[in-house]
């Protein structure tokens, strides 16, 4: 198993526990139903290095979805409606589009003098 085996599936691990010590505990006449994972301790400072690496790796990711993003402008507008059309989906979801505060009178059809 990877350590992000261990970190992502506990029910595997609790598994591969069991298996591991089922032949050895029956050779003592003892018989394991069941192994849980409750907790996981790593030694020293091994879980802030693991925190560093995985932060790294999202980091990592987030730029290049950013420069793919930035070389083409289409896969974002692309991804702007895919999102907008999963919001449609949602009974109780809001869409709040930004407009402009202050519209010019001009494009509102209103003369700009006010005698």
């Amino acid at each position: 198993m990877t350590l992000e085996d261990i970190l992502t599936n506990r029910t595997r691990l609790s598994e591969d526990i069991l298996a591991e010590v089922l032949e050895t505990a029956a050779g003592y006449g003892v018989r394991i139903q069941r192994a849980d994972v409750n907790d996981l301790i790593f030694p020293g400072n091994l879980q802030e290095v693991m925190n560093r690496v995985l932060a790294a790796e999202r980091l990592s990711h987030a730029q290049l979805v950013a420069h793919i993003f930035t070389a083409n402008p289409a896969l974002l507008r692309l991804r702007e409606l895919e999102t907008l059309r999963e919001l449609a989906q949602v009974a109780n979801a809001r869409i709040y589009i930004g407009f402009p505060k202050h519209v010019s009178p001009e494009l509102n059809g209103v003369s700009g003098d006010h005698e």
